[in-house]
């Protein structure tokens, strides 16, 4: 790393802080990440998506150079590759955490539907709460909590990925209660919407990039392009990332046998499937299902 490069803060970089409780290496909940009180002025790029739920006191905080306070009844949102510098932490500031990984994150966004919510977040990073739905989200805290302190349940990666992704449901309600505009999206934006969408319905059948550019009316370069302006992710990507969220889905939480997954999922068989899924994952689909 050069001297001059803006660190990176990982999940990793908060197992030392006490109260965090990890799931894996993907996911962390707690009340204390100790670098927000040690690291003050040190911009870091942020390389997982952060929640955090002030219950009082204050913190100033600059998201991508723009300056925040945050206090009781407010809840920040870090999405990953944000920039972000801690400038001060009052004395008698308390907050609820919520980490996720980038894949983890980007398995329970709502990637599709709510693009606008998404682009809305990176804006407006900032959201104010009433005391009911600081409530609400307390509760889901409390209970993502106890589940991530369950180190032995069955399915408890799968089980907070899903209460999780109802936190960010419930995000979104709150934002619709308080007639959040919807975002003018450019023209870039509406193509990369209607991409995600086809991508969304097409998946199983069209797995390389050439049939979307071809709906699209636009060369697949210029799809290329505008997808890793936009989201910082080649179009490729976003296949593999659907296809690949449906594989997990299906062999952590159905009786089908790996073959069926295959041919379920548009592979011509189940050694091709295989192959991809342990290029994408790291592991074969068979050591996947027995983690």
């Amino acid at each position: 790393m050069y001297k001059n490069e803006i660190p990176r803060l990982e999940l990793k970089d908060v197992s030392g802080s006490e109260g965090i409780s990890f799931v894996e290496k993907d996911f962390a909940i707690g009340n204390e990440i100790t670098i927000l009180k040690t690291e003050h002025g040190k911009p870091f790029h942020c390389g997982a998506g952060v929640v955090v739920v002030c219950l009082s006191g204050v913190l100033e905080i600059s998201i991508d150079l723009t300056l925040h306070k945050i206090s009781r009844n407010q809840v920040l949102v870090i999405m990953p590759d944000q920039i972000f510098t801690v400038h001060s932490v009052s004395e008698d500031y308390r907050a609820l955490y919520i980490l996720a990984s980038k894949g983890f994150a980007n398995e329970m966004l709502p990637q599709i539907s709510h693009l606008t919510f998404i682009l809305y977040l990176k804006g407006n990073p900032v959201l104010n709460l009433t005391e009911s739905n600081l409530t609400v989200l307390q509760e889901y805290i409390d209970i993502l909590s106890r589940k991530a302190e369950m180190k032995d349940t069955p399915y408890r990666r799968e089980i907070i990925r899903h209460i999780a992704m109802a936190v960010v449901y419930e995000a979104y309600r709150m934002l619709d209660e308080n007639h959040i505009p919807d975002v003018a999206l450019s023209g870039k934006e509406r193509l990369f919407r209607d991409f995600l969408a086809l991508v969304k319905d097409n998946y199983k059948t069209d797995k390389t990039i050439a049939p979307y550019a071809k709906r699209l009316c636009i060369s697949t370069k210029y799809l290329s392009l505008l997808t890793k302006e936009l989201s910082g992710k080649t179009a490729s990507y976003w296949i593999d990332q659907y296809v690949m969220l449906e594989a997990r889905s299906l062999l952590s939480s159905t009786n089908l046998t790996i073959k069926q997954i295959a041919f379920e999922l548009g592979f011509s068989s189940q050694s091709f499937f295989g192959k991809y899924f342990s290029r994408m994952e790291g592991v074969s689909p068979k050591k996947f299902r027995s983690r």
